[in-house]
């Protein structure tokens, strides 16, 4: 009863905390309207519109979230057979309206524009009555405001302590440098469960490959045998209410489910507002963890000014090669990770000091084959002769990790959409 009580104290004073105020969501939705009213003057000769989307629209963002999608739909009789074409058609319509946008490319290129203190992604999409339809993942975007809108009655505080809560732990984004659970998955989970805190309960109870189908579209079916391999890859099989062929948490990975049903367990044990919090990462703390046992590596790397997410995935990337190099030459990492700023990244390990030997054994050919093994006695100082072969103790390239990494960050392949970086060691 204690920690009920606990729990429902700590949920309504974070409720407050994420939930923007009336004036925020006033502003945001003025801003909005004015964006939508200038495109659609220069939209309306071509029968298309521009509409508010993403969670503005919805009413599920978060306090201080100055993100405003806008969707732009066009007549899909018209343009279904060229869906690429319509991001070619906006860029003319918004240099009309005067809207000065830089172009991204996607699955379909979209547009990105900012008004202070606002960031507008203006996005074209086919204006489709059924998934069905779609040419585009972004076709489906308002079926599932729709579905949201009509589930989500009474829901909005518990879809936001679920986004709050993802966005602490650093796995709220399907972005592959992420690869954690979109704001859509937060809201199709948190419609399902009832509530957060339902949501919590049985997150705890997931098992690999957990299923979840919200509209009951498969039955008795089995999703993982009828939807497509790469669908299915993910540890949670979330079955779009709206588009049952597609599985909405497909990006997720294992240590994104891992770390969300660790910690829905924790704070089910033991609430607190710090689970909806996040944490940054501070360079004296890191160093202030190293031990008598441990050697500290820290990355500054800053990539190249690009998307937000190729820059994060250039980030991961960097991280992931650091990570495999150091235990594919034998050095253990006790406990690592990365995270950025969006526009520097830090990377850091802790390794255990008790390095493999400096010293390799290299193996030689067969001592009969006269003219190579004289070759590789001339190569090798000190062989020896075992069961007919020669081998040589050698001085292995990279005896410590700090040999090592200093040679990685002067590779191409490091350096590949890395401005900068450098390594300190403690």
């Amino acid at each position: 009863m204690r920690n009920q009580t606990k729990l429902k104290k700590v949920l309504d004073e974070v409720v407050l905390d994420i939930t923007p105020s009336p004036e925020e969501l006033h502003r945001a939705e003025s801003a909005a309207c004015k964006m939508v009213s200038k495109l659609n003057k220069q939209l309306k000769p071509l029968k298309a519109r521009a509409i508010i989307a993403g969670s503005s629209k919805k009413n599920t963002q978060l306090k201080n979230t100055f993100e405003i999608d806008v969707f732009v739909l066009f007549n899909y009789k018209k343009h279904a057979g060229n869906g690429s074409a319509i991001s070619d058609i906006l860029a003319i319509k918004l240099k009309k309206a005067s809207v000065k946008a830089e172009r991204l490319h996607g699955s379909r290129d979209y547009f990105q524009t900012r008004i202070a203190p606002y960031t507008f992604e203006i996005v074209p999409i086919l204006n489709i009555a059924s998934s069905k339809q779609a040419k585009n993942i972004t076709d489906v975007s308002p079926l599932h405001a729709r579905w949201v809108g009509k589930k989500s009655k009474n829901k909005q505080a518990d879809i936001r302590l679920a986004k709050a809560f993802m966005s602490a732990l650093g796995i709220y984004g399907a972005e592959s440098y992420v690869r954690g659970f979109s704001g859509y998955a937060c809201e199709v989970l948190a419609i399902h469960y009832g509530s957060f805190v339902n949501l919590l309960r049985a997150a705890t109870k997931w098992k690999e490959k957990q299923i979840i189908d919200p509209e009951g579209s498969y039955k008795s079916r089995n999703p993982l045998i009828e939807l497509n391999k790469p669908k299915t890859l993910s540890p949670l099989i979330l079955i779009d209410p709206v588009q049952p062929s597609r599985n909405v948490t497909a990006a997720l990975n294992d240590e994104s489910f891992t770390v969300f049903k660790k910690a829905a367990y924790n704070f089910l044990r033991s609430p607190s507002k710090q689970f909806f919090t996040k944490k940054t990462v501070v360079k004296k703390d890191l160093i202030k963890a190293v031990t008598k046992k441990s050697l500290l590596l820290i990355v500054d790397a800053v990539p190249e000014k690009n998307k937000k997410d190729v820059m994060g995935a250039a980030i991961t990337n960097k991280y992931e090669l650091l990570r495999n190099k150091l235990a594919e030459h034998g050095f253990k990492v006790i406990k690592s990770s990365w995270d950025w700023d969006e526009r520097k990244g830090i990377i850091w390990f802790f390794i255990n000091k008790k390095f493999p030997s400096a010293t390799e054994v290299r193996k030689g050919p067969e001592a009969s084959d006269k003219a190579n093994s004289l070759r590789f006695k001339r190569t090798h100082k000190n062989t020896v002769v075992k069961k007919g072969r020669l081998f040589a103790k050698v001085k292995k390239k990279f005896p410590t990790p700090k040999n090592l990494v200093n040679f990685i960050l002067k590779q191409n392949n490091f350096k590949n959409r890395i401005e900068k970086a450098t390594a300190e060691w403690h």
